[in-house]
């Protein structure tokens, strides 16, 4: 089970039986339903067809009596015969009832607008990784109520940004608006382009994510760190290189199932693929989130080594990782709270980002 680590480290098990108990409770009870009311219809059924076949032989036996036995027997069996197809007919009308839930929900699919992938493609873009959010606001829904609020701040070429803020403050909505996940108002440029304006493909191929849980394609090596089949084995090797992976690859033939990787060296391989492409733009999703220190370490390196000429957002909850960063975006409530240097943020004591650090130190010293 995923997450049962975390579930006994936080003692949560008690909780979590109880909210397993309660949907297993209705869903048993819905499943008890439908098992009845299908066995009450095919009881119907099968009731109706014998009183039907009843019927037909109290006619023979007391209305038409001088019927030939040729005739009795033929009547039978057609009437037979009818009350199956119509038992099977009307089966599988309940079946077709029930699965139009599904159609129902497919339908609703086909109403969703599709997202507009057409725009310009420019050449050698981005050269230096500039980005710029200009009143920058974000809903999921309809309503009015935003996940973001009226976010302004400028990155400079090859500077690390540290987002940090509770569940909920809205770290990952930047991250979906730098990739126009979603629609969102305001003005995104990197490197005076304005993203709306870009295609959508071309804009999500020139910047380069890192999740926490690394994404594995099935094949092999070569088609992990190259899907597109964009560049010579040569460059794969010195890439693997650059990770110390080259010595855990026996060939870029090799099967990601056969290589055993650790969740370490599957996020390594994951950097890899980023390093490829050499984009100007990087994004860690709490990259070593739930790695021990040593793996921590060595992924933290192959970060350092390899993205230093790019421009990179760390989202984080581990504050001590983003404490080298150039500028540390501290968020509440969809609003940008504090943007600075940590040095200067830290020299404030009642700034939020020292209090953060403050109760961190607290929490991992208790």
């Amino acid at each position: 089970m995923e997450g049962l680590t975390t579930v006994r480290a936080y003692k949560a098990q008690p909780i979590l039986k109880h909210e397993f108990d309660r949907h297993q409770d209705v869903y048993t009870s819905a499943k008890y339903t439908s098992v009845c009311v299908k066995n009450a219809f095919l009881f119907f059924m099968e009731t109706t067809s014998v009183l039907f076949n009843v019927f037909i032989i109290c006619r023979f036996l007391f209305w038409d009596t001088e019927s030939a036995a040729g005739d009795v027997g033929l009547t039978l069996t057609a009437a037979s015969t009818l009350t199956m197809v119509l038992q099977f007919g009307l089966l599988q009308w309940s079946e077709v009832e029930n699965l139009m839930t599904s159609v129902e929900r497919v339908m609703e699919y086909t109403k969703i607008d599709p997202e507009v992938t057409t725009g310009l493609e420019t050449p050698n873009w981005p050269t230096a990784g500039k980005i710029v959010y200009k009143d920058v606001s974000l809903k999921y829904t309809k309503t009015n109520e935003k996940v973001l609020r009226n976010i302004n701040f400028t990155v400079e070429p090859q500077e690390k940004i540290g987002i940090v803020g509770r569940t909920g403050a809205g770290k990952s909505s930047i991250i979906s608006t730098l990739f126009r996940l979603y629609d969102h108002e305001g003005t995104i440029t990197i490197d005076d382009v304005d993203t709306k304006t870009l295609s959508l493909n071309y804009l999500r191929q020139h910047i380069s994510i890192i999740p926490q849980d690394p994404i594995m394609f099935s094949g092999t090596i070569r088609t992990n760190i190259d899907p597109l089949k964009e560049f010579a084995d040569e460059e794969i090797w010195k890439v693997l290189h650059k990770v110390n992976l080259d010595s855990k690859v026996p060939n870029l033939d090799t099967q990601v199932e056969d290589t055993n990787f650790s969740s370490g060296e599957r996020q390594l391989l994951s950097i890899a693929r980023a390093i490829v492409r050499r984009n100007k733009i990087v994004v860690l999703d709490e990259a070593t989130a739930n790695m021990d220190h040593e793996t921590e370490k060595m992924v933290q390196k192959a970060i350092d080594d390899n993205f230093g000429s790019c421009t990179v957002f760390i989202i984080a909850h581990r504050l001590d990782s983003i404490l080298n960063c150039n500028k540390v975006m501290v968020l509440n409530k969809g609003e940008i709270i504090e943007y600075n240097d940590p040095k200067t943020l830290l020299s404030k004591k009642n700034s939020s980002f020292s209090k953060m650090l403050r109760y961190a130190k607290l929490a991992i010293e208790s």
